[in-house]
């Protein structure tokens, strides 16, 4: 169902344009997986070379509309950068290079579930998620940026692109939830592009032995631990570029058991990269676990056969054939706002894949949902 009409007095100089976007950015039940992609498309280059979404025409909206506006309002703002003849984004907030302080700078707030860290004439505001693991019959306690344009502006201070680890994605459950069904006593467990530190932490709680976090922006990683101490873990993190010429991680020298990702395929760099990634893992004898919404598929899967192809050499490469599954209803309940928006408009055709590791060394994919 489309959303209602903005009244604001820029919506009333373009009624066409602005309905035509509001119509684009409401979610079709009946549409194709290749509608949805196309509509994707459209919305992502708007947000990169179309007008700005002003704070006045979000106020004269209505709650719903405002809402899907806010969703490509944050996407205008990660996609500044990218955009020839963008804007840039201006911002007096700052984030200490090494993170908040797990100290006496970070209190509570007046606003429930909001914690902001000071530093100094500026702070960024956190707020606490409490997450049903019903697998451990437990939650899961995880901090996450309040306010995602501000965790914007921060980042991009700061050097990094992509802010989208500072926020809680619905994928992470899904990987959290596949890994532990697994019997994860005793073994170790590699997380590329940690995020918040979701799934990370979830392994730690589901009895993993060593949990490496990793992600390209030393702000998520400082963030994922300080995740893992409210819930009385200590959570080992590392900076580490999936895009970069590395090697990944490992432990003493050997591979881990489970290598982990979620909600990655941002960009094609990213897409590509990680599906070198999983063939990497596979080929050293870890078990791959990733889910995704389903952007860039085509791209992840194609990049993962062809590195499969190179590493596997003389042995047969089974087909891959990812599962569509659905997130549990219970995930839209401790999302935030900001994340349901942005998930209506991209997470159409959510997918897990695992690359299970068989006995005698066999090569084995099992496919999941």
């Amino acid at each position: 169902m489309a959303s209602k009409q903005c009244t604001s007095p820029e919506a009333q100089g373009q009624p066409s344009s602005l309905n035509e976007l509001l119509a684009l950015l409401a979610p079709q039940a009946t549409a194709t997986e290749a509608d949805e992609a196309h509509r994707a498309s459209i919305i992502l280059q708007h947000a990169a070379h179309g007008p700005r979404i002003t704070d006045a025409q979000l106020a004269q909206c209505d709650e719903e509309a405002a809402e899907q506006l806010r969703a490509l309002q944050i996407l205008q703002g990660v996609l500044g950068d990218r955009a020839p003849g963008a804007a840039p984004v201006s911002s007096d907030l700052w984030l200490p290079e090494n993170g908040l302080s797990d100290e006496d700078d970070l209190y509570q707030s007046s606003l429930p579930g909001i914690r902001q860290a000071d530093s100094g004439a500026h702070h960024i505001a956190v707020q606490e998620l409490e997450v049903p693991l019903p697998r451990l019959k437990m939650s899961l306690r995880l901090l996450e940026a309040a306010d995602s344009q501000q965790a914007t502006r921060s980042f991009k201070e700061l050097g990094h692109d992509d802010p989208f680890g500072s926020k809680a994605w619905p994928s992470a459950y899904l990987v959290a939830d596949r890994l532990l069904s697994e019997d994860l006593q005793g073994r170790s467990v590699l997380e590329l592009g940690c995020g918040t530190g979701f799934v990370a932490i979830a392994a730690l709680l589901g009895g993993a032995r060593s949990v490496l976090a990793t992600d390209r922006a030393k702000l998520n990683v400082d963030s994922a631990q300080r995740s893992a101490h409210l819930n009385g873990l200590d959570l080992q993190g590392q900076v580490f570029d999936v895009t970069s010429s590395e090697s990944l991680p490992c432990r003493g020298g050997k591979a881990f058991d489970y290598v982990v990702f979620a909600d990655v395929l941002y960009w094609p760099a990213e897409a590509s990269a990680f599906g070198r990634r999983a063939a990497e893992a596979f080929a050293q004898g870890s078990t791959v676990i990733m889910a995704d919404p389903g952007r860039r598929r085509e791209q992840f899967l194609g990049e993962l056969r062809s590195e499969l192809a190179l590493r596997l050499g003389s042995r047969p490469l089974p087909k891959i054939q990812p599962e569509p599954t659905e997130f549990p209803e219970h995930v839209w309940t401790w999302v935030s706002a900001e994340v349901r928006t942005a998930s209506s408009l991209f997470c159409q055709a959510p997918f897990v894949l695992v690359l299970q590791q068989a006995r005698h060394a066999k090569v084995h994919f099992e496919i999941v949902d």
